[in-house]
């Protein structure tokens, strides 16, 4: 896992993705929410090794490195949709060569696994990380879009995808996209 002040220089390397942790410092101050998160972050960083690496801000720097990536080029719909944090980011592409508008990406929100009162889902976010790491190791994660075109008439499928035509990324629903990534995973076993 690399901890950083700015996503700004990030390089991939030999490593096929890199996974942003985005978040806000309203949720680094909720000490609750990240003593929860934390070891499932580094479990998910050790887990994936050398397929991909994840980015996380230091703390007090989390307004600077989201700030990196909503200077990125996002049509209006996605920058709202990446405004929603927490969330990963995941690119296969150095953080400054990335284009939003001509390279492949994937954004899972997190939001929805925080309640109204901070408490965090553990296991379905334990959940979504193994699903994360089968997917990286088993198949290519950015291949989502391709494979959403492909089955856009799955009613249930495509109510997990946020997917404008002409867009190279997307962003998912978490609750109905973990159903979406544990098929990745079967799919390649």
């Amino acid at each position: 896992m690399y901890v950083t002040t700015r996503f700004i220089g990030t390089e991939r390397g030999k490593m096929k993705y890199l996974f942003f942790f985005l978040t806000e410092d309203y949720i680094e101050s909720q000490v609750r929410i990240m003593q929860s998160i934390e070891p499932l972050l580094i479990k998910l960083s050790s887990e994936i090794g050398q397929e991909g690496a994840l980015v996380r801000p230091f703390r007090n720097f989390e307004r600077d490195t989201l700030g990196d990536v909503m200077r990125k080029e996002w049509s209006t719909d996605n920058r709202n949709r990446l405004s929603k944090t927490p969330g990963i980011l995941i690119i296969d592409k150095d953080f400054d060569s990335f284009d939003p508008q001509r390279h492949k990406w994937l954004h899972i929100s997190l939001r929805g696994l925080i309640n109204s009162s901070g408490d965090v889902q553990i296991f379905e976010l334990k959940n979504l990380f193994t699903l994360l790491i089968g997917a990286c190791k088993e198949g290519n994660i950015l291949d989502i879009p391709n494979t959403i075109s492909k089955k856009s008439s799955a009613k249930d499928l495509w109510d997990s995808v946020e997917l404008k035509p002409g867009v190279c990324g997307i962003s998912i629903d978490l609750k109905k996209a973990m159903e979406f990534l544990w098929g990745i995973v079967k799919k390649k076993a």
